[in-house]
């Protein structure tokens, strides 16, 4: 496993590999054994390194996922806990990590994807607790993983404002005369008067 800048381990320095684009640092945080979720920290790091704009990260990633031991990780818990890692780093503007909250939603979308936070920690052996977290936010970051928890983020939210906004075309519509309709009556309007000009022309001869 690579030593961080000086020695010094930890999130703050990995941050700084991240920030400053040392890919190559990060990668060989690998050590390819599950248990010491050292191939999870290289994904983790390198993902905070694509934040920051560096694109070839992405492609590391993908490295990561098929040479370490997350080839194994099908049902993606070792990848959900990176990204609640980053989530909850960028909420608090930890980790070495600045307080970005598109970044903090990008990554709790990512992080609750397939599983609750309950299920990363089963999947995983972790203990994460939101609890603790939202005692420490307050404003727009703690109504963001509030809603993050509730299950107010991603794909299934935006389903769900979908179908609501779908419901209400098909409301709005519902009012709405079909056109054949108007036609037709006004046809019929049309009739009526041609008969009443008839009579008078009729009474006038």
């Amino acid at each position: 496993m690579a030593e961080a800048p000086n020695g010094v381990s930890g999130g703050i320095a990995y941050a700084e590999l991240a920030r400053t684009g040392n890919l190559d640092a990060l990668f060989a945080l690998m050590d390819t054994e599950s248990a010491s979720k050292n191939d999870r920290t290289a994904y983790k790091w390198l993902a905070a390194a694509s934040d920051f704009g560096h694109d070839e990260a992405e492609n590391m990633i993908g490295d990561v996922m098929e040479v370490s031991s997350l080839r194994y990780d099908d049902d993606a818990y070792e990848t959900a806990a990176a990204h609640w890692e980053l989530a909850v780093a960028y909420l608090e503007g930890g980790e070495g990590l600045p307080f970005d909250l598109a970044l903090a939603r990008k990554h709790l979308e990512e992080a609750f994807r397939d599983h609750d936070l309950e299920g990363i920690n089963a999947g995983t052996k972790e203990s994460y607790a939101a609890e603790p977290v939202l005692a420490r936010l307050s404003g727009d970051a703690r109504a963001l993983l509030e809603a993050a928890l509730a299950g107010g983020l991603g794909r299934g939210a935006e389903a769900d404002e979908g179908d609501e906004d779908d419901g209400g075309a098909i409301l709005g519509g519902a009012g709405t005369m079909p056109v054949a309709e108007e036609e037709e009556e006004h046809f019929q309007g049309g009739d009526s008067n041609d008969e009443d000009e008839d009579d008078e022309d009729e009474d006038g001869a």
